[in-house]
């Protein structure tokens, strides 16, 4: 993820992006496609694609973490929660309000339910 991010603040999304989907690509390989881990990648695959200008593909980036993320976690964890909030935040962002509050109403029982850590 380091090095992507380095390809990414140069300016070479392209090579950033590859290397994001080769990090998943070994995660993959070694533990299975819908391994948990793979959600980190995609979260910095959807900022690279809204600094791109391109929220079509941060959004499909979104869906696919959400999808780990339910299929690892289940409904009530904290990480789907978190993922529901950046989508309800970048559809606000886009001007979609009725979307981001869609999103962010999934968000709040889970928070809501969500034991606090020290």
């Amino acid at each position: 993820d380091a090095l992507a991010t380095v390809y990414e603040h140069e300016g070479d999304g392209d090579l950033a992006e590859a290397t994001w989907n080769r990090a998943m690509s070994i995660v993959a390989r070694n533990a299975g496609k819908d391994h948990p881990d793979q959600i980190y990648f995609l979260k910095s695959l959807v900022t690279m694609e809204r600094a791109r200008g391109r929220p079509d593909a941060a959004r499909q980036y979104h869906d696919e973490a959400l999808r780990i993320a339910l299929l690892g976690f289940g409904s009530n964890h904290p990480e789907v929660a978190e993922i529901y909030l950046d989508m309800g935040t970048m559809a606000l962002t886009d001007g979609e309000p009725k979307q981001a509050a869609q999103q962010l109403e999934l968000a709040l029982p889970i928070f809501e339910g969500t034991p606090e850590t020290e």
